[in-house]
């Protein structure tokens, strides 16, 4: 038995270990003065006790500027991610909801992340206006949803599309009559064409907007523009000047963009429509075919490199070639390579079994 007390006593004094007496006299652990909750200690964050009217001292002052950071751009895979969360399309459209996107001019890659044109904001502010109800993240996930419904026999096919379709076409009947008709708004502008004489308007095309000349059919001039912070245009020179004489007339010839990249053209078109590829002074590789391979576009805009001699010769490679033979295989040319891992551009031989590069 009295070992039994003991045991006891020894946890009573564990389990309640004796409180310390303060400076003051008072106990830590203890009820506060006025028999409220006990005493909190220095440093938990909590306010000391405040009078009505108490005066507070201004212990220091640290200011700090902080600029709220907005959402960093969808590049491919972190678009592909959000649909997949949203259950928007199926892995087999995620490329052609990228790509379109793209050759439609909505976006534009800048630093490998989508950025929208003024054409792409402007469009989505016009069908987010009007169709709201088909403008939304949820609608196509529900439209995948009836669709599955559909295909398992628990919803027929024509009910789901009379439900859509009905709204729908109300709301197309009214957008028809109200949208803006963005390619026949015309903006006057100050600058006369260089061709005619006759003032040039600012107007919308499928890849944004334009100089035309008001003098359309009879005139097709039109110009690239730039527009300031101010609101001022100006016009943006696409043409090159170039040493080299047009073949068929006998005038300076002039490096012009078009919609498959660069190309050289006759200084006097209209007049003369004389006109061929940009060189990149490398001789095309094939024996005995003596072209120039020159610098090409694919309709989706990818740059890719060509024998100037196509259809007779269809020599072609997407890296750009440099007119410099390779140091150790002699072959007559080398190549500007993006390495994706390193993300910089490399210099090397194009033979892969030869494996020269040049540091970046």
């Amino acid at each position: 038995m009295k070992k039994n007390k003991e045991q006891q006593e020894n946890t009573e004094e564990k389990n309640n270990p004796p409180k310390a007496d303060t400076p003051d006299g008072s106990v830590k652990g203890q009820e506060g003065e006025d028999g409220g909750a006990p005493a909190q200690q220095e440093g938990e964050g909590i306010l000391p006790a405040l009078q009505e009217g108490e005066r507070l001292e201004l212990i220091a002052l640290k200011p700090k500027q902080h600029f709220t950071q907005p959402p960093p751009r969808y590049n491919e895979a972190l678009l592909i991610k959000e649909l997949e969360e949203r259950a928007i399309g199926r892995p087999s459209t995620y490329h052609t909801i990228t790509s379109t996107i793209q050759d439609r001019k909505y976006v534009e890659k800048v630093e490998a992340r989508f950025k929208p044109t003024e054409l792409g904001g402007i469009v989505n502010e016009l069908l987010v206006t009007h169709f709201p109800d088909v403008l939304n993240v949820e609608f196509t996930a529900r439209m995948e949803e009836e669709l599955d419904e559909i295909e398992e026999g628990d919803k027929r096919w024509v009910d789901t599309v009379r439900d859509f379709y009905e709204p729908f076409h109300k709301r197309l009947e009214k957008a028809q009559s109200e949208m803006r008709d963005l390619k026949r708004e015309e903006i006057p502008t100050e600058i006369a064409c260089d061709r005619c004489g006759l003032p040039m308007v600012i107007r919308w095309g499928r890849n944004g907007r334009f100089l035309a000349c008001t003098g359309y059919p009879g005139c097709r001039n039109t110009k690239e523009f730039m527009e300031d912070e101010s609101g001022d245009i100006s016009v943006v020179q696409k043409e090159t000047s170039t040493s080299d004489l047009c073949e068929r007339c006998g005038s300076p010839m002039v490096i012009k963009n078009g919609r498959f990249g660069r190309f050289v053209a006759c200084s006097r078109y209209p007049d003369c429509k004389y006109t061929k590829a940009v060189s990149t002074g490398v001789k095309c590789p094939r024996p005995d075919c003596g072209g120039d391979l020159t610098e090409k576009r694919t309709k989706k805009g990818k740059v890719f490199f060509a024998c100037g001699r196509y259809p007779q010769c269809d020599f072609a490679l997407w890296d750009r070639p440099l007119p410099r033979p390779c140091p150790e295989c002699k072959v007559p040319y080398l190549v500007e390579r993006y390495d994706r891992k390193s993300k910089q551009t490399r210099v090397q031989c194009p033979e892969k079994e030869c494996g020269y590069k040049e540091s970046p």
